[in-house]
């Protein structure tokens, strides 16, 4: 992966800021005001510090968003590309064992921990059902009503943490939906349908603009709840709001959907969602994939090259 300092987006420098922060600590720094160092002095032992990010995080991907995050500040400081090369050594290094855990498909140890069933899931989603009012009245009513939307639009679509940017409106005027600094999810009163128009996502600039219609069951709940979210999101026609009104971090959504699953000692993010509604499609076998794993080491090639080469439809 290039670092391009004119390509990274505002919330992947939020990310990167807060993966530098943590390191400068871990390196004995005193932050003063809360930022990492000025320079590139205090990065310039690439070993050390790929050591001191091992050391901190056994995660492959937090080693590797953290080392993303040093090549960033490196370029954004013009440092020399020799030193670049060295920290993007370890990146592809990482990416590949990365790669080939991909290709294993086996749960990490996270992953395992907080793994749920569709069927466990699907029961949740009855209980944040029950807990919602006909009449949205308080704050709390709002707050059931939107975890009860938000897992069931995840459910249906295991989309990432897009609904943070996510707008709600009835019929729209052409005016209402141009930013496309905003996904919508539009409701048709004519045909009664509800849609979701993608504008803001992490793969934007491979897949363009995304358009789908959600099913019926979460239509109808959009239709029927559309009042009531628009008052309680005041005048931003957001989908969902903090206790302030205002939109939802990424980092606050993730903790919003840990606090549906708290009360079964569960950390359930966007990301595990997706890996647990499409194994359910998959029906991944794992008795099929060790078998799989040992005619790649038998054959002498990765997983990878098995699966994009040789496995055919």
């Amino acid at each position: 992966m290039n670092i391009n300092k004119k390509m990274v987006i505002e919330s992947t420098i939020t990310t990167y800021t807060s993966c530098l922060n943590s390191l400068a600590r871990d390196l004995n720094f005193h932050c003063d005001i809360g930022m990492y160092p000025d320079g590139i002095q205090w990065l310039e032992d690439a070993e050390k510090i790929y050591n001191v990010v091992c050391a901190r995080s056994e995660s492959l991907h937090t080693r590797a968003t953290t080392l993303y995050a040093v090549r960033w500040v490196l370029d954004v400081r013009d440092a020399p590309k020799q030193l670049d090369e060295k920290y993007r050594k370890y990146c592809y290094d990482l990416r590949y064992k990365i790669e080939e855990d991909y290709m294993t498909k086996k749960k990490s140890k996270k992953q395992m921990e907080n793994w749920c069933t569709m069927n466990e899931l699907k029961e949740i989603l009855k209980g944040l059902d029950m807990c919602v009012p006909k009449n949205i009245q308080s704050q709390q009513d709002y707050r059931n009503l939107i975890k009860f939307l938000v897992l069931k639009l995840h459910l249906s679509v295991p989309l990432r943490r897009d609904l943070t940017d996510c707008k709600i409106f009835l019929d729209p005027n052409e005016d209402e939906i141009m930013d496309k600094t905003y996904n919508y999810i539009i409701l048709r009163t004519a045909s009664g349908v509800a849609s979701y128009v993608g504008n803001v996502f992490k793969s934007k600039k491979y897949y363009g603009e995304i358009t789908f219609d959600w099913d019926k069951s979460i239509a109808k709940e959009l239709f029927y709840y559309y009042e009531d979210l628009k008052k309680f999101s005041g005048t931003t026609n957001l989908l969902i709001v903090d206790h302030a009104q205002d939109q939802f971090s990424k980092c606050n959504f993730t903790r919003f959907l840990n606090s549906i699953f708290k009360p079964y000692n569960k950390r359930v993010s966007a990301s595990l969602l997706r890996n647990i509604i499409i194994s359910d499609l998959y029906k991944l076998d794992a008795e099929k994939q060790e078998k799989l794993e040992q005619f790649a080491k038998i054959c002498g090639h990765s997983q990878k090259t098995q699966y994009c080469y040789y496995a055919k439809v």
